[in-house]
């Protein structure tokens, strides 16, 4: 079972890495945020931080909640506006 649960957290944390990515370029801060999230999903660095606070199964819950919760809400306080952003284009 603990395979099981290793693999999962692998997955999380591979899509929540993506995910962060992907907002990198709305917020980098946002991004940021859900990195942070995505990397304490990650089996030996959640091992390891659940060994030092003593409570295994605290980092990779901190890290999801981080990564779906904190980070769009981070993305979405930060995110830069619409005139930004057509400031910027090429095109116009």
């Amino acid at each position: 079972m603990e395979n099981f649960w290793s693999i999962l957290l692998w997955i999380m944390a591979g899509f929540c890495l993506l995910f962060g990515l992907g907002l990198m370029p709305l917020s980098v801060q946002g991004g940021a945020v859900t990195l942070v999230g995505a990397f304490l999903m990650v089996p030996p660095i959640s091992d390891r931080a659940g060994r030092v606070i003593g409570r295994l199964w605290l980092p990779p819950i901190v890290g999801f909640i981080v990564a779906t919760m904190v980070g769009p809400i981070v993305t979405f306080a930060t995110a830069i506006s619409l005139e930004e952003v057509l400031a910027r284009s090429p095109l116009l």
